[in-house]
C-alpha cells in the first residue's frame, strides 16, 4: 500500500509543470513596480543588482533577464533612463516631453 501511494504522489506531483513558467511573459505588475520604485528611490547612488533581485527572490542573472523582458532596458540601462530625466529637468527646468512641445 505505501508502495502505491508513493508511486502516487510522485507521478502526480513530478508531472506538474515548474514555477519558472509563470514568469513566462517577465516580472509581474507587482515586483516590476517594487523594483522601479527602489530605482527612482535611489538612482542617485549606485542601487545593487543584487539587492534588486533579492527584492524579488531570485538569482541576479534570471531577475535581469525578466526585467529585460519586462521594460525592454536592462536595470542599468533603465537606472541611466532615470538619472538622464532627472537631469535634464534640473538642468533645463523641463521635462525631456515639456521641451520637445
Amino acid at each position: 500500500m505505501a508502495t502505491a501511494l508513493s508511486a502516487h504522489l510522485l507521478q502526480h506531483y513530478l508531472t506538474q509543470k515548474p514555477k519558472i513558467a509563470s514568469y513566462s511573459d517577465g516580472l509581474s505588475q507587482a515586483r516590476l513596480g517594487q523594483v522601479t520604485e527602489y530605482i527612482h528611490q535611489h538612482s542617485a547612488q549606485n542601487p545593487s543588482l543584487m539587492i534588486m533581485a533579492e527584492m524579488v527572490q531570485m538569482s541576479p542573472y534570471y531577475f535581469s533577464r525578466l526585467f529585460k523582458q519586462s521594460t525592454g532596458l536592462t536595470p542599468h540601462q533603465y537606472l541611466l533612463k532615470c538619472r538622464l530625466n532627472r537631469h535634464f529637468k534640473r538642468h533645463f527646468g523641463v521635462s525631456p516631453s515639456q521641451f520637445r512641445a
